[in-house]
């Protein structure tokens, strides 16, 4: 990982605040029904699969790969944005570049205490993956030299089918199916179907 300098540092800082608006309060997250409520196993797969169709088709860049550098760009410790670069070794949907660049958007309850720390766990937590980036329309001066070439975002509320596990993972017994295997399953579909298509 490499870390940004000091000067770099202050830029960005001062970037993001002018770039980037947070809310006051807790992090709430609107999520699908699916996700939120209790509902027949075949009405959360109708939805799941809504979803992820819909996600795959909107995603600016789907590629399998893994983060390699991690950049702090502020604006602060409870909202922090960082610039997300991977080393990509497939690309399903995008630029066909070797590296993927993703505007990543954290949250830390009462703020991060150690970024250094949270920029360990972000690059650990992005392993080779498949991975579905968002649109990311939130930069007010796209031109600046930071948000070159970036691939997508992952905001704070839209976790949910960014990232598919190159394992398929069986389903364990339950008398109540596991959603994020569910989940998991509609999006690797969806993104099988869109492979299928461009061979």
């Amino acid at each position: 990982m490499k870390a940004a300098s000091r000067k770099s540092l202050a830029a960005a800082l001062t970037l993001g605040a002018a770039v980037f608006a947070w809310p006051a309060q807790a992090l709430q997250c609107a999520h699908p029904q699916f996700w939120r409520f209790k509902m027949p196993v075949n009405e959360m797969v109708e939805g799941m699969a809504q979803f992820a169709a819909k996600k795959v088709a909107e995603a600016p860049s789907i590629f399998k790969g893994h983060a390699i550098n991690v950049q702090f760009i502020g604006p602060d410790e409870e909202y922090p944005v960082f610039i997300l670069t991977f080393k990509v070794t497939e690309w399903i949907k995008g630029d066909r570049k070797p590296y993927a660049r993703i505007i990543y958007k954290g949250w830390c309850d009462g703020g991060c205490s150690n970024i250094q720390e949270e920029e360990n766990d972000i690059l650990s937590g992005h392993g080779e993956k498949i991975y579905i980036a968002d649109g990311f329309d939130g930069l007010s001066n796209q031109n600046n030299p930071l948000f070159k070439d970036i691939d997508g975002g992952f905001g704070l509320c839209k976790r949910l089918g960014r990232e598919i596990e190159l394992t398929v993972e069986t389903q364990p017994p339950s008398r109540s199916p596991d959603r994020w295997f569910l989940l998991d399953r509609a999006m690797r579909n969806e993104v099988e179907k869109l492979t299928a298509r461009d061979r």
